[in-house]
């Protein structure tokens, strides 16, 4: 049992009181609607890091496949063929991370995209385009962390 401040008047009172005895202010309905919506918020941005991490995962694969069925191959298109399999990698344990509330997978994402972003880095200079991926893949690395922080996995 803990002492909480009446949202009415100010003063202490039980937060297993039904209202605050001050000023009959009802606590434990006041108390409802905040927990629901900060549990609402929580479950929101999960969606949207799990949405984020399965298209960026997608569009590995599909990145992958294009790399594979291109003229050169995977020897001759190494650097993408990195950064899809990094990418590929990272989002299917960041999912996993997520679902199962792993602490170690939740460490461990972060190194395939480590790589592809790297790996990025160095492909610059062959197309731009790989400057763009480079930032989708550092947000969806950082919304994953900060959410694992949030929800007290990290």
């Amino acid at each position: 049992m803990a002492l909480i401040q009446c949202p009415e008047c100010g003063k202490e009172v039980s937060d297993q009181s039904e209202k605050c005895l001050n000023c009959g202010f009802p606590i434990k309905k006041a108390e409802k609607p905040a927990e629901s919506a900060n549990r609402k918020s929580k479950t929101d941005r999960s969606k949207a890091v799990i949405l984020l991490n399965a298209g960026l995962g997608f569009f590995a694969l599909l990145f992958f496949i294009g790399v594979v069925s291109s003229k050169g191959g995977i020897s001759g298109n190494q650097n993408a063929a990195i950064v899809a399999w990094g990418i590929l990698a990272g989002s299917i344990l960041c999912l996993f991370s997520i679902k199962l509330r792993s602490k170690v997978l939740t460490y461990l994402f972060v190194i395939p995209y480590a790589v592809a972003l790297v790996e990025c880095m160095g492909s610059i200079k062959i197309s731009a385009a790989y400057l763009i991926l480079e930032a989708v893949i550092g947000v969806a690395a950082l919304m994953t962390l900060m959410d694992a922080r949030k929800v007290k996995l990290i």
